[in-house]
Parts: C-alpha cells; structure tokens; sequence
C-alpha cells in the first residue's frame, strides 16, 4: 500500500511541478525545459521517497509496539 502511495505521488509531484508549462507565457515560475529528465526524475522521487519514510516512521512503524510483538511472537 505504501509502494502503491509512492507511485502515485511521483507521478503527481512530476506532473505538476517538473513537465512545465509551456503556453503560460513568456516566463515560468520554474524553468523545466532546460533541466535534464532524469534530474527531474530524481528530485521527485528524491521528494516521495522522504515522504513515504516519515509515513512510515511516524504512522506505521511504531518501536514500543514492534518490541512488545518481537517479545511475544514465540508465544503466540
């Protein structure tokens, strides 16, 4: 679900903001027909991948509650 999140926001956060907008006018907020694709590609993924990690660090994965499960696995 996480993986399925991450794509989904790549692909948001690329077409929004790195594809450009090339009818606007004379000058654009970020000029992204210069910049290389795959540097663009990073920098999202860059972007969705520290997104995902605090989800997952903040929501998900929770330390006290991991101990408690690694502690009592054998049992149950």
């Amino acid at each position: 679900m996480l993986f399925i999140f991450g794509a989904i926001t790549d692909f948001a956060l690329y077409n929004a903001f790195f594809t450009g907008i090339y009818n606007a006018g004379n000058r654009e907020i970020l000029d992204t027909r210069r910049v290389p694709t795959s540097i663009k590609l990073g920098l999202s993924t860059g972007v969705t991948v520290a997104m995902c990690y605090h989800l997952w660090h903040r929501n998900v994965y929770d330390e006290e509650l991991y101990a408690l499960a690694v502690k009592y696995r054998p049992v149950y």
